[in-house]
C-alpha cells in the first residue's frame, strides 16, 4: 500500500510594526512573540501573545506562542490584524504553511 505525499510549501515572516497580515489559503499559521521583555501585541483584537523572554524570564498570563491548523476541506480566508501593546523591541515571527497542488 503506498502512502500518498502532499507537498508543502512554508513561508516565513518578520512583524515590527502593526499591520494586517492577508494569507492564501493556509494549511497551518504560527505566530511566536519574540519581543523583548514585556513586549505584548494582540490578533484581531482578541488573541494577546506575550514576549518568549517574558514567558522564559518572569513568566506572564498569556502564552508566546499561538498555532492555527486548518481541518480538511476547510478554507482559511481569516485576515489577521496584528497591533503592538508594548514597543521596546516589537518581533513577532509569523510561519505560514500551504499545500501545494499538482
Amino acid at each position: 500500500m503506498e502512502i500518498k505525499r502532499i507537498k508543502t510549501r512554508t513561508e516565513f515572516f518578520l512583524f515590527n510594526r502593526n499591520q494586517t497580515l492577508v494569507l492564501e489559503e493556509p494549511a497551518e499559521v504560527i505566530f511566536i512573540n519574540c519581543g523583548a521583555v514585556g513586549d505584548l501585541l494582540t490578533i484581531n483584537n482578541n488573541l494577546t501573545l506575550s514576549s518568549h523572554a517574558s514567558t522564559t524570564s518572569v513568566g506572564s498570563q498569556f502564552p508566546n506562542t499561538y498555532t492555527i491548523k486548518r481541518n480538511p476541506n476547510e478554507i482559511d480566508v481569516t485576515n489577521y490584524t496584528i497591533r503592538f501593546l508594548t514597543t521596546i523591541d516589537p518581533r513577532l515571527i509569523i510561519i505560514a504553511k500551504y499545500y501545494v497542488n499538482d
